[in-house]
Parts: C-alpha cells; structure tokens; sequence
C-alpha cells in the first residue's frame, strides 16, 4: 500500500510543461471492459512481462535494493522481483500472504497472512521475521496493511459476504494491538489509501460500497466521515490526492474529501495520484483487445491528457483488483496482472505515427480535413463519437456547449471560481468549460440583460462565432464594412473585424462579398477558424486507401443460432475477400436473440428486414446485401467496405430492422485493427 511519506527517487518524464513523477502501480484484477476516451491516440510504451506461475494479490516496492515483492496467496509465496531486468530474485514461503507492505525506511516488508489473523514483519537486511496475531479484527482473513509511522500499521480483514471485521492499529515499538476508526465493524475487503495531510481513507470491496475516513492526529484515529452504502461507488480501489483534497474511486468518481460528495468524472480505470497531485494516472484493462492502456488526466480539470498503450495485457481475465505504490530505477510503472507482473518505463513513451488519411474516417473529403487533424493535435477536439474518438461528424453544426469546450481548450483558460454559473448548464458536460469562458469574459450568456442563461444545446450561428472569436483574441473593432449581407446584424462589427484579421474570407466564394451570419457554424468550419486564430501548421496526410489494404469484410448470421460465439454456431464471420477465405469473429454477439420466439425467427428469415450498419457508432454504406436460404438454413449476408485504416479497437454494428413491428437485433462486435491485419 502506497506510504505518503515516501519520496521518489526515480527519474522523470516531461509532459509539457508538467513533470510526469514515476510511480508503480499494481494490477490484479477486477474486470474492466470499458475503454477510456484518449485525448490523442494511444502512444505506445516498452515494457517487461515477467510470468508469475500464480494469481497475484498485492506488490509492494523495496527502492534501498531496487526490488518488487509480489503476493501469491494461492501457492503459499512472496516473489522478489528485479526492476531493472524483470527477473526473479528468489520466492519465500508465508501462508497465504495478501496485503504487503514496506516501511518507510525500506527496511521492513509487512506482510497480511490471510488465515491466521495474523501479521508477519519480514527485516529486508537478512529476511528474518516477526508473526504477530490480531484478535481484535475479529476475523482470521487478514486483507490488507499500511504503515502510519515507524513502526505503527493499520490492518484490515476481509470477512465472508455476511461477516464485518474491525480496523486494528498495530504498534510493533510497544507490542500493543487497538481497535480504532470509533470501532466501526467494516465489511468484506476493505482497502486502504492514504493523503500527505494525515487522513487514511478505508474502501469496502463489497457492493453496495462504503467510504470512511480516519483522522490519524487523535488518539485512537477516529472516524471523522462516512459514506455507508451512499452515492459512492469502486471504493474497492481508491487513490488520495497528496494534499488531502479529493478521492478518485475505480469507477472514475472524484470525490471530494472533505464532504464525500461527487464533484466531477474520469474515465473508468485504477487510479493513482502523481507525487506532487498534479496528474492522475487511471490504468484500464481491456478484455475485448486483451490490452491494458494509462490514461493520464489533469486531475483539477478531468481533461485527459494522454494515453499509454501497454504490452500487460493478461492472457486470461483479472478476477481481483489492483493497488498502486512507488516505483524504481528504470520501472516507473509497475503492473501486476492475473499471474505475471509487467515492468513500464514512462521515460519510452513515444508518438504514434499517424496513418494514412488521419485519425477520423469521416472527414477524407472535406476541405476542412488539414485543419480538423490541426486542432486534434493540438489536443483542442477529441472526436464526436467517444469512447472510439475516430469520427469528427464534420458537417454537424457546433452548439454553444461544444463552443465553450473548444475555446476552453484553445486558450487554456484556468478553472473558474465557485460563483460562476449558469441555472441551465447543471448537468451538462460542458458546465466547467462555459464557467472558463464566462469567467475570462468572453460569453455573457444568452438571455440579456438578465443574462442568467448559457443555452448550452442551441447552435452556433457564424455571427455569434465571430464575436466569440473576437472576445477571446480581443480583436480591435474596425471601421471597415466587408460583407454585404451582415448590416443590422448586432455582430457586424465581430464580423468585421475577423475579416479584416484574416480570420474569414467569406461564405460564397470566390466573390466572397457576404458573411452568412444567421447560418449554423459547423465543426469543420470551425476548425479552419481555431487554426487560422491560434496559427496552427496545417496537418498534411497521404490519402487513405479506399478500402481496408484491400480487405472488404462481410458480416454473415444465420438463422435459428443463438449467438455470435463459436459455441452455439458460426453465426458471425469476416470474410477476406483477398484470399477468400472466412474466418470467425469469435467476439461477436447477437443480441437478445436467445429471447426470440420461432415466430420472430421466422421473421429473421423473411425479407421484412432492412439492414444498417455502424463504426463505433458512425453510419456506413452497405456495399451489399443478400438474403438466401442454403439447406433450409436462412442467411443475411451484410457486405460493406471499412472506411479506410484505422489502428485501435472499434465497434462494428450490423442492425436488422423490421420497422412496422419495431423489431431489432444488433450484431455487436469489436474489431482490433493492427499494422495490415485484423485480430
């Protein structure tokens, strides 16, 4: 468990202007199949797999001796393993070892024996060691250990699903053993997480979850806030910013600490804090790609900054959870997996070549496309179809919420204060951008004079974007009338001046003599306006191939199957039309179809049904579609052509439709896209 007193030794990475502060962190695992939007494509990063042979629990990091020490409770051993190279040091035995620990000043581990209510201190010098036994927990599962001062650690338990065990204090300076937290009788696999301020916050593994917090400045560290079975939740892994301010729980809740009340979301993950509280990191397994990605965050705004893309992904499913501490040498990351555990260095993390064609598929023909891949580089857009992010949806007009987020992020404007706000923005994604643009003074609001209202959901005209734009650059008003159709128009003197700022030419070239202020500004236009504003390089790409290298897929379901999993039929495959040959889609699923009486299958048979189709959540165009019976077995064949490559995961849709009964199955899958093939 992470130690607040511990400082890094290791080096460090530098993200802009920030410091990337090299931490550890350990995976073991509780499911995780939701992947977190990237700021930016995943930027890839070396890394050491070392296989275990056995299901981990917990690691701890001994920085005197530049080792991690891993629990394997299953075979009965604690793993030493080298973070310069990755090897096994050696394997010691302690009965069913969890929560681990080392103290402060390197020279102890702590080690949670889950059976016997006990506690070892293991002396790193010459691995000779202590067992103490807790009867005061009030259960024999000892789960997990911190250390609060020398000498000093908290313990918990972890009871069946009808039991409660109590929080000891465990002084090994005196020999003496206390209940604390008032006493409070906690449930099954509470975790610990502790700030730089003297709080230590306990997290419940069971559901419904629990949040309690501990005040290690009184005397028998009493419980100072509750959160039982409440609007918190994931708190079976929690992370505590340096400075005591907030909590970030496994399902991306930012809490604050001080009241237990949620105050803003990241993406799902494992978080940890950096040293100093400036990022957050959040580590996400994906069970579809067998992937395991870090996002990093801006903890005081949410905004992703970036994502790491890893090569620890479990060959089989996590079935616990994970825990993060500090990191050495060349092993910023440490990741502990199902049964190995995976070594990162952050100082590799490197770019991602682009492909061909960009990062959206939606945009290859538009004028606009140099521009939209400027912003995106820039880290001013990130897409209009997350968690995918490979669409732009670039003739959608912009409404002022997606105006504010873009601004907001164009100029880097600062969190705004408590008494900016708006009564119609609660709710919105968009509430802390439009609180930035309000504060900066560059929207009023929507309803003058009263001005009360942001109307985050209506469109953006070309008029209002002017004057957007010439709040937030302060352009000079000018004098000068330029366009033949704005006069009377409240936003002809914004208008104005972006046109004499070079800004805009106009909206009917090639004379270009009108400015079309009372038309919807679409997210491509507004691109090219960013750039042009902030003097963005326009970013030039080869063209995208038309189709996918030459594959074309074909999604094929057969009737009176109940799924797409290769057990009960070869319902969905792909077929390369390179060679010819199928292949199954063994991810695949059919949704709701093992509901579906004879009469609905037989209306899958008919030709009643008409058929669409989505990347990640985008529409395409049907290359083909065709239905036969073949052995008095009904096919739909679906043929489409991929917009073009896309490296990363995406999300396939195969709808078929009956409309006049409202019937719909979905043929769900997700497609991993490397290099010149797909997995």
């Amino acid at each position: 468990m992470m130690n607040p007193s511990r400082d890094s030794t290791l080096s460090s990475r530098t993200f802009g202007s920030r410091v990337l502060r090299p931490v550890v962190l350990s995976l073991l695992a509780v499911v995780l199949t939701t992947t977190p939007a990237a700021a930016t494509s995943p930027l890839p990063v070396d890394s050491i797999v070392t296989p275990l042979g056995a299901q981990t629990n917990d690691v701890a990091v001994d920085v005197t001796r530049d080792l991690a020490y891993v629990s394997l409770p299953d075979t009965n051993e604690i793993v030493s393993v080298e973070l310069a190279t990755g090897a096994i040091r050696d394997r010691r035995t302690f009965t069913k070892p969890t929560g681990v620990e080392v103290s402060a000043d390197n020279r102890y581990l702590y080690v949670a024996l889950n059976s016997s209510m006990g506690i070892a201190r293991v002396d790193l010098t010459d691995w000779s060691s202590e067992t103490v036994v807790l009867p005061m927990l009030g259960d024999s599962r000892t789960w997990d250990v911190i250390e609060v001062s020398p000498g000093v650690i908290l313990v918990s338990a972890n009871p069946s699903s009808s039991g409660f065990s109590f929080i000891v204090r465990y002084d090994f300076n005196t020999a003496t053993e206390d209940r604390v937290a008032s006493g409070r009788t906690i449930r099954g696999g509470p975790r610990f997480a502790a700030d730089g301020v003297g709080f230590v916050y306990i997290g419940e593994g069971f559901s419904p979850n629990s949040l309690y917090k501990l005040d290690l400045s009184t005397p028998m560290f009493d419980l100072v806030l509750e959160d039982v079975h409440g609007s918190v939740t994931g708190t079976q892994f929690l992370a505590a910013s340096p400075d005591g301010s907030m909590l970030v729980t496994l399902v991306g809740q930012k809490i604050d600490a001080d009241t237990f009340t949620q105050v803003g979301s990241f993406g799902v993950g494992f978080p940890l804090f950096s040293d100093d509280g400036s990022l957050l990191y959040s580590l996400n397994y994906d069970s579809y790609t067998v992937t395991t990605s870090i996002a990093v965050y801006n903890p005081s705004t949410t905004q992703q900054l970036e994502q790491w893309e890893t090569d620890c992904g479990p060959k089989t499913l996590p079935s616990n959870d994970m825990r993060f501490t500090k990191g050495a040498g060349s092993a910023t990351l440490v990741v502990a997996t199902t049964d190995s555990l995976c070594l990162i260095n952050t100082n590799t993390v490197r770019p991602r070549p682009q492909p061909a064609g960009g990062r959206y598929f939606d945009d290859d023909s538009s004028v606009h496309e140099t521009a939209i891949e400027a912003i995106a580089t820039a880290g001013i857009t990130k897409g209009c179809n997350p968690p995918y992010q490979t669409g732009f949806c670039p003739d959608e007009p912009v409404t002022r919420g997606q105006m504010a987020a873009f601004l907001a992020r164009a100029l880097g404007l600062p969190k705004a204060g408590d008494g900016i706000a708006f009564e119609d923005d609660y709710g919105s994604i968009f509430k802390e951008d439009i609180a930035r643009l309000a504060e900066a003074g560059i929207t009023r609001g929507c309803n003058p004079p009263a001005n009360t209202l942001f109307c985050p959901d209506d469109i953006v005209t070309r008029g209002q974007m002017a004057a957007f734009l010439v709040r937030a650059i302060e352009y000079p008003r000018v004098g000068a009338d330029l366009f033949d159709d704005d006069d009377g128009s409240v936003f002809e003197p914004d208008i104005d001046a972006l046109g004499t700022a070079g800004i805009t030419l106009g909206c009917n070239p090639p004379e270009n003599t009108n400015f079309c202020p009372d038309e919807p500004v679409t997210r491509a236009q507004m691109a090219t306006f960013l750039t042009r504003v902030l003097t963005l390089p326009r970013v030039q790409l080869p063209a995208r191939p038309e189709t996918l290298n030459g594959y074309g897929l074909t999604i094929v379901a057969r009737a009176f199957e109940r799924g797409c999993d290769g057990v009960n039929g070869e319902v969905c495959l792909i077929y390369d039309q390179t060679v010819g040959e199928f292949y199954l889609l063994t991810s695949w699923t059919l949704s709701d179809w093992s509901s579906r009486t004879p009469s609905d299958q037989a209306l899958f048979q008919s030709d009643e049904i008409r058929v669409e189709a989505d990347f990640d959540g985008v529409p395409i165009d049907l290359v083909q579609w065709v239905f036969e019976i073949i052995d008095d077995v009904a096919y739909k064949t679906v043929s489409f052509q991929f917009p073009g490559w896309l490296d990363g995961s995406h999300v396939l849709d195969v709808k078929f439709i009956d409309d006049s009964q409202d019937y719909l199955w979905t043929v769900r899958g997700k497609l991993s896209l490397r290099g010149t093939g797909y997995h």
